[in-house]
């Protein structure tokens, strides 16, 4: 089965932003494969402290914990003052 959600996240510029994805079964044998799609360019993701591989621009969690951390590091932003 595949469901399709969209949301959206906020968080501080230049810092990890948190993911909340909780996927639920009544069958405790199930497992899921979480795939995030339309993830920016530069982006990192990151799963249980380890970088997640992000190809094109999506990346998927082959047997997904939702007990585990998940998170995004969006492209670092370079700031120029000019007087």
């Amino acid at each position: 089965m595949t469901l399709a959600v969209t949301g959206s996240v906020t968080g501080n510029e230049d810092s990890l932003i948190p993911l909340r994805i909780k996927p639920t079964s009544v069958d405790p044998s199930e497992t899921f494969n979480v795939t995030i799609s339309n993830i920016p360019a530069g982006s990192t993701l990151v799963y249980d402290g380890t970088p997640v591989t992000v190809t094109g621009n999506s990346a998927t969690i082959a047997n997904f914990d939702s007990t585990k951390s998940l998170a995004i590091q969006p492209p670092r932003t370079a700031i120029r003052i000019s007087r």
